[in-house]
């Protein structure tokens, strides 16, 4: 047993050496060397977490990547305020870097919510990315400055524990199928056209008032002195703006990973072989595409510490919803998943608490100053190769990991049903 292991503790513990995805693997791999292996419903549940995990903090970087290209963006346009010029139109996305990079780590997040959407189901997809607000901020403290109050520091807390608790009481199995027609199916049915109609009208709404917030921030001079009275409305207005770009931002997110749901049902039922991806994956770029672009205009006008907690809170409901409304996923404990997601959603709403101190147009917010440091770029890269190199040892480890579990325990399985046949018939023989 030592030697079929000691290979695949040896690799997994010289990658911890190098990142904490290596640690992380290290702990999953030497879990593994166990006198009765587990089944595989819980191998794929452990790696199918463990590349939720992986995807949250790569999600993080790109997060933050985003807002310092925001933070650019906004320290150029007060710069042309303040100098009584003409109004600034910045530069397409194609040509900024920062945002080139961000797409590069949002198209890594993508492939681990695919890869590991093969393994789990909706729900314990959805209760795992609410991991995403404790590493946004742990990223954004790096790279941004942006520090935690202690409410702030409770909810990470509160998030860890009920996102954990949450995906162990989640469903691990869905009802889908992985044919064209089962998908047809599923797409056609009433509780999920019914779903779709309840919800696709107020997706329209947060876009229209999303689209506005964008004019109306714009023209916005925060140098200039209001009333009271103006200043609770310009709050009043932000609040609007938050929760109309967070309902957009969530509800396009879980479009994405509904279509790679089905992508991934595809493999997961008919293989790489038979395997369509055109429409799947054509769907996954669309909405990836508007999806950027929706968190490109929440990420100008909230910092990340303040959008990043509502924006989750809806992902996570709107990834359950989905779930449920498609696939049939029932928790398997009810009210304790509830009480889980509503201990995490707490925790997030705690995360969100100060809102007035970051916001990006506050002057205590220190978005004016930060701009001067978001111009070196060597954290940035400094993360992106640290993340790259984590992603590189990653893949590599979980396929030859699911090669080599896959051969193994099904051998040991054999054996020890073998063995138990022999000793079954040697006791018959000797009765």
């Amino acid at each position: 047993m030592h030697t079929q292991y000691g290979w695949f503790s040896i690799a997994a513990s010289s990658t911890s050496a190098f990142t904490p995805f290596g640690a992380a693997w290290a702990a999953f791999g030497y879990s593994f060397p166990r006198p009765s292996p587990p089944t595989p419903e819980v191998r794929h549940l452990a790696l199918g977490c463990f590349l939720c995990l992986t995807s949250c903090v790569v999600t993080a970087i790109a997060n933050s990547l985003m807002k310092l290209d925001a933070l650019r963006i906004e320290a150029k346009v007060q710069q042309m305020i303040l100098m009584d010029m003409d109004e600034w139109e910045p530069p397409p996305v194609y040509k900024r870097r920062l945002v080139g990079l961000a797409v590069v780590f949002y198209v890594l997040s993508a492939v681990f919510d695919f890869w590991s959407l093969v393994y789990i189901s909706m729900s314990i997809r959805a209760c795992s990315s609410g991991l995403t607000v404790p590493a946004n901020a742990a990223v954004a403290r790096v790279m941004l400055g942006e520090g935690l109050s202690r409410a702030q520091t409770v909810g990470s807390i509160l998030i860890v524990l009920g996102a954990v608790s949450a995906m162990a009481f989640g469903s691990s199995s869905d009802d889908g199928g992985g044919s064209d027609e089962s998908i047809a199916g599923l797409l056609s049915s009433a509780r999920f056209i019914t779903f779709v109609a309840a919800t696709f009208p107020f997706y329209l709404l947060a876009f229209t008032v999303s689209k506005w917030s964008m004019r109306t921030h714009v023209a916005i001079d925060d140098h200039i002195p209001v009333s009271q009275a103006q200043v609770h409305k310009r709050r009043l207005r932000r609040a609007v703006a938050l929760l109309a770009l967070a309902f957009l931002g969530g509800y396009q997110s879980a479009v994405t990973a509904l279509a790679g749901k089905f992508g991934a049902q595809y493999i997961a039922m008919d293989g790489l072989t038979t395997y369509q991806p055109y429409l799947c994956f054509s769907v996954v770029l669309v909405s990836s595409l508007m999806q950027l672009t929706f968190m490109s205009w929440m990420m100008r006008q909230f910092d990340a510490v303040v959008c990043i907690p509502p924006y989750q809170i809806l992902l996570m409901l709107f990834m359950v919803s989905f779930g449920a409304a498609c696939f049939l996923e029932v928790p398997k404990n009810v009210p304790c998943f509830t009480l889980a997601l509503a201990l995490a959603c707490a925790g997030i709403v705690c995360m969100s608490m100060d809102t007035e101190h970051h916001d990006a147009r506050s002057p205590m917010s220190g978005a004016q100053e930060r701009p001067l440091m978001a111009m070196g770029l060597a954290p940035c890269f400094l993360w992106g190769l640290d993340t790259v190199t984590s992603v590189v040892f990653a893949l590599s480890l979980a396929t030859v990991a699911l090669h080599f579990l896959d051969g193994t325990y099904e051998d040991e399985y054999r054996c020890d049903e073998q063995q138990q046949q022999q000793q079954q018939q040697q006791q018959q023989q000797q009765q």
